[in-house]
């Protein structure tokens, strides 16, 4: 019976599973992690196209929201260019246009009753007068001295009120710009051509003591080695100021009287009149250094003084046909 009750036993402990020293079923078996089902690698995006670098403004826009022409005329004075200032100023007045024209001075204007008559006529009708310095033979180290110079004996003999300088052969320097400065000077123009270690070299400053508005083009090139020393370069003016007034909105336009009065080639009447008109077409204004001084200043360009002209200006011959 005890034997029985062993075997009976051991039976229900190998059937139960259960405690010390029984058979453990084995663990139901974890299925394998399956693979994970690859992710499609992310596209790369597509380039965008690079920004277009923004249109460049003007440096200063011009007043008025568009650009203006200032035509310097030089070399104003009592001999040798009667002609060619008859030729310029009455093409100017045809048009109704403004001009800065630049009496030497001293020594060199005020005795041809017939130049000064002209000169008048001009500013009388809103041209400017401008001091174009002493005598073309002036050392630079006497710039500043034949400013102060010059502007007294014009003041006299012209009655001009002069508000702008212009150095002979575009020279100017510390001593220059000191002597405007203290004369009440508003306007400096000297070369924006010149190399910049050129002591005169100056880009477009309309914040400086004096204002600078350097001359970038002209009606006609000195050049030594030709038969009459000026050779005309009308045609680059108009893509020079386009340049010129895209960048500082505002082109300086050098002349000179001697330009007009070539014998094989010279510079014409009919060809400055179609400058004059171009301008005006492509929506420039056409000032002088002091008109356009006060419409960076906020006022109207209207500001130069004005000179009754004679009753009956001298008349000037104009220059004989070729």
């Amino acid at each position: 019976a005890n034997n029985l009750t062993k075997t009976t036993a051991l039976q229900a402990c190998c059937v139960c599973g259960g405690g010390e020293g029984g058979v453990t079923q084995p663990p139901t078996p974890t299925p394998p992690t399956p693979e994970p089902t690859p992710v499609p690698p992310t596209p790369a995006p597509t380039p965008m196209p690079p920004t277009p670098p923004p249109t460049p403004l003007p440096a200063v826009p011009a007043p008025g929201g568009r650009g203006h022409v200032i035509f310097r005329f030089d070399d104003v004075a009592d001999w040798g260019v009667q002609a060619g200032l008859a030729t310029v100023v009455d093409t100017f007045l045809a048009e109704g246009a403004p001009l800065a024209m630049g009496v030497i001075g001293g020594a060199y204007f005020g005795d041809s009753s017939a130049v000064v008559a002209k000169v008048r006529e001009g500013y009388a009708a809103g041209m400017e007068v401008f001091n174009h310095g002493d005598d073309a033979t002036t050392k630079f180290s006497e710039i500043s001295k034949a400013v102060a110079k010059t502007h007294i004996l014009n003041a006299e003999e012209g009655g001009f009120e002069y508000a702008s300088f212009v150095p002979h052969q575009n020279l100017a320097g510390p001593s220059t710009l000191e002597a405007l400065a203290e004369l009440g000077y508003k306007v400096i123009s000297t070369c924006a051509l010149c190399d910049e270690d050129h002591p005169s070299y100056s880009p477009v400053d309309l914040w400086s003591t004096p204002m600078k508005l350097p001359q970038r083009t002209q009606t006609a090139e000195y050049q030594n080695s030709a038969p009459e020393k000026w050779v005309p370069t009308v045609e680059q003016i108009l893509p020079s100021c386009e340049a010129e007034i895209f960048a500082n909105g505002v082109c300086v336009v050098m002349m000179h009287p001697q330009e007009f009065q070539l014998q094989s080639n010279p510079v014409t009447a009919a060809q400055l009149r179609d400058v004059i008109r171009e301008v005006r077409a492509r929506g420039w204004g056409i000032t002088t250094f002091r008109g356009f001084y006060d419409m960076v200043r906020g006022g109207d360009g209207t500001a130069a003084p004005r000179t009754p002209a004679p009753e009956s200006p001298t008349p000037i011959p104009a220059t004989p046909e070729p």
